[in-house]
């Protein structure tokens, strides 16, 4: 992506958090049956973000997709790994 934009009313005094990681899984039994939720990037953002307390925005985001297989069943994965920014939690 060569650019982001950020909506001007979360630019406030926002500190670096650190490194923040998420990701979505699904296992397919049988190769062909999914079990649980189906993976998708949007939730492996969401479970980034809460990742650490008071994150308003991930920046330097990478995003991978991974296919595993094991005997009777392959899972599916997308992780996502950046850096959080947002309001420093109070101690």
């Amino acid at each position: 992506m060569t650019s982001t934009y950020q909506d001007k009313s979360t630019n406030d005094h926002l500190v670096k958090l650190g490194p923040v990681f998420g990701e979505s899984c699904q296992t397919q039994f049988l190769y062909l049956f999914p079990v649980g939720e189906s993976v998708s990037s949007p939730k492996a953002i969401e479970n980034a973000k809460s990742a650490v307390q008071g994150t308003v925005i991930i920046t330097d985001v990478t995003i991978d997709d991974s296919l595993s297989f094991g005997i009777g069943y392959s899972e599916q994965c997308i992780q996502v790994q950046g850096v959080a920014f947002g309001v420093q939690p109070l101690k």
